[in-house]
């Protein structure tokens, strides 16, 4: 598989940044729901400090995943997407 896009695939890399963002955007929801539940106490502290780090890393990824998104164009659209799809995605 390669690493850029092609006119018809997205990469490895493409790939794995979008997996690897929900994952964290997941763990990272999931975190802020513990967190309503535990007070203001040193655990809850820890949570938090690893809920943003895991913010910043998302951030981090989403710039750049902009830029890889600039330099290695996405794939062409399908002919059998209707019009409302492609805008959507």
């Amino acid at each position: 598989m390669n690493w850029r896009n092609t006119d018809t695939k997205y990469g490895l890399l493409a790939s794995s940044l979008h997996w690897i963002m929900a994952a964290l955007v997941i763990g990272t929801l999931g975190i802020g729901l513990i967190l309503e539940d535990l007070g203001k106490t040193p655990d809850a502290l820890k949570i938090y400090a690893l809920h943003k780090s895991l913010g910043v890393t998302v951030l981090t990824l989403v710039v750049f995943r902009a830029a890889w998104r600039h330099i290695s164009k996405p794939p062409a659209s399908l002919v059998t997407h209707k019009n409302w799809e492609k805008k959507l995605a």
